[in-house]
């Protein structure tokens, strides 16, 4: 070893809190030991110091495995480490954040997509040390750049409302054990194979896929009010997606998701395999079921179709979304434009009075079953405790991170992954209805329109929030209690007004997960996995339509896995 280096790693360790000894902490001292630096030697000339700084890094290890039709298509296992630095110049009241700028200023050496640096994979102390360090270095000149913008930009215009750019909040200390978690590609390989070789059995499904990947983040944080945590967290997601054609060409498309903390919390492959069949058969069944007509009356959501219903057209608008400052009239115009924002409704009604929501991501388990997402501190070291957001259909707050909005001040804890971002939501109602009970009100309904039927959706499919919602099975049903199954239906994205007019509730729920969808008022998308424990709902007045556009045609030839063999002359 060269004597700089040595005189190198002396620093770090001085520098380190007493009894430390190297590799017993991951990179943690290393990180506690330049952001000390940082705060105290951090300056360019006569400006200012930053007032806050903030490093994160997460280690995850993955596998990934993607199959079809019964073979491998890709597989994978990585393991990569990610610096993410906070810099913030000026004050609480007013700082460098929350300001959009249309000019682009070149990334500096280590600055990725995201703000993200890349990091070694070991604990070498100089080396952790000699990234952040020039990591900081660029986000800070970064932060005076943007700080002197924000201030000529408000300088042009006068404030409605005075909010803080950064919450205080209290120090918080949090450190657990990192589990043993044993990924196993050839596992994840097998499993694909295995579930997507049903496909050769089902004559409807023209394309389709299976992926599973697995994998466990360790993340190290620590920031200069004197909050650290580390943290572990294990996720797994198993998707399944299958299309094909009807016989007049639309496209019919099923999909199906799992998660878990890994493996073992998932259903057992058996469980798999029926849903897989039950898929085909149901893509099937709908090759020959009726188009969907133009439809404006009562829809009542049965089971998981009423949780991603609220996780596409509702749930998404419950963050705590700042408009930013822009040096631009015109975009903070479209930022600003939101009909359906909630930032000025606290205190509003926005749900029927007998509804209830809370979010609670401290909880591990949810009516009997384990729940992937649950934390004791967010990713800005705020506790997690939960959150009351509506009580009798009226607004109580919104989930928010530091960034004050209108009414709230304070972090709810639920900043993830550099978003705000729900965790495990709870829906209740008062008076709520049998199954029976609830389908008998919405027939009450459709006699009383004087509609010749209506329409129960059972699955819906997770669709990108800015596209129309589409339907993958739905039935008509008549006032005699007939069902006729139909397709190809879609729903224009939901207004809250639509929840408002929600007529009733089930009494019995599912839980379901999904990944989340969130956009920021910048314009920026992120998505993070959530769980809501919903019932059953019905709307009192939707409209369903079948598709626009050019209709693609079927195949020519027969599909090759199902074509009767040649015979022999």
């Amino acid at each position: 070893m060269s004597n700089r280096r040595i005189v190198i790693c002396l620093l770090a360790l001085s520098l380190a809190p007493p009894g430390w000894s190297a590799g017993t902490e991951g990179p943690l001292p290393a990180m506690r030991a330049e952001l000390q630096r940082s705060m105290r030697e951090l300056r360019l000339e006569q400006l200012a110091r930053p007032y806050f700084v903030s490093y994160r890094i997460d280690d995850t290890d993955t596998v990934f495995a993607n199959g079809s039709f019964g073979s491998l298509a890709t597989s994978s296992r990585a393991r990569h480490r990610f610096l993410f630095v906070e810099v913030r110049v000026g004050s609480y009241e007013l700082d460098n954040t929350n300001y959009a700028s249309l000019r682009r200023r070149p990334s500096g050496i280590l600055r990725s997509f995201g703000g993200r640096s890349v990091m070694v994979l070991d604990d070498d102390p100089v080396e952790i040390r000699r990234t952040i360090w020039l990591a900081t270095d660029d986000a800070y000149k970064q932060a005076l750049e943007n700080l002197a913008s924000k201030r000529a930009a408000l300088q042009n215009r006068q404030q409605v409302e005075e909010l803080a750019d950064f919450s205080r909040e209290e120090p918080t200390v949090t450190t657990d054990e990192a589990p043993e978690v044993r990924l196993d590609l050839g596992q994840a390989e097998t499993l694909v194979r295995r579930l997507s070789a049903l496909f050769r059995e089902m004559p409807a499904v023209q394309t389709g896929f299976v992926t599973y990947n697995e994998g466990v983040t360790r993340t190290w944080y620590v920031n200069s009010e004197g909050s650290s945590f580390t943290r572990s967290r294990a996720q797994a997601r198993l998707f399944v997606r299958i299309e094909g054609q009807a016989e007049d060409g639309l496209p019919l498309i099923d999909s199906y998701a799992a998660y878990g903390a890994g493996r073992r919390d998932m259903p057992a492959d058996e469980e798999l395999e029926r849903t897989v069949q039950g898929m085909g058969a149901r893509l099937g069944r709908l090759r020959q079921a009726t188009l969907v007509e133009r439809y404006n009356g009562p829809v009542l959501f049965e089971g998981t179709a009423a949780a991603s219903i609220l996780a596409l057209g509702f749930v998404p608008k419950l963050v705590a979304s700042r408009v930013p400052v822009a040096d631009d009239a015109r975009r903070a115009a479209r930022m600003a434009d939101d009909p359906d924002s909630l930032r000025d409704r606290i205190g509003a009604r926005i749900l029927p009075r007998f509804l209830y929501l809370t979010d609670d991501p401290t909880r591990t388990e949810l009516d009997g079953q384990k729940l992937p997402v649950h934390y004791k501190v967010d990713d800005e070291a705020v506790e997690a405790r939960p959150t009351k957001i509506i009580e009798r259909g009226l607004l109580r707050t919104l989930l928010a991170n530091r960034t004050p909005v209108p009414g709230i001040d304070r972090s709810t804890g639920h900043s993830r992954g550099g978003w705000i971002l729900p965790s495990n939501l709870e829906l209740r109602g008062d008076g709520a209805l049998t199954s029976d009970a609830l389908r008998e009100e919405l027939l009450l309904e459709v006699r009383d329109r004087d509609l010749e039927y209506g329409i129960i959706v059972r699955r819906v499919e997770d669709s990108n929030p800015r596209l129309p919602i589409a339907i993958t099975e739905a039935y008509r049903v008549y006032t005699d209690g007939r069902e006729e199954l139909m397709r190809n239906g879609q729903m224009s994205q939901l207004t809250l007004r639509a929840f408002k007019d929600i007529l009733a509730v089930s009494d019995d729920r599912v839980l379901y997960t999904t990944r989340l969808s969130v956009r920021s008022n910048s314009g920026q998308f992120g998505r993070g996995v959530i769980s809501i424990a919903a019932p059953s709902l019905l709307f009192e007045d939707l409209s369903i339509t079948r598709p626009t556009g050019d209709i693609p045609f079927p195949p020519v030839a027969a599909h090759p896995f199902f074509e009767p063999p040649e015979t022999e002359h």
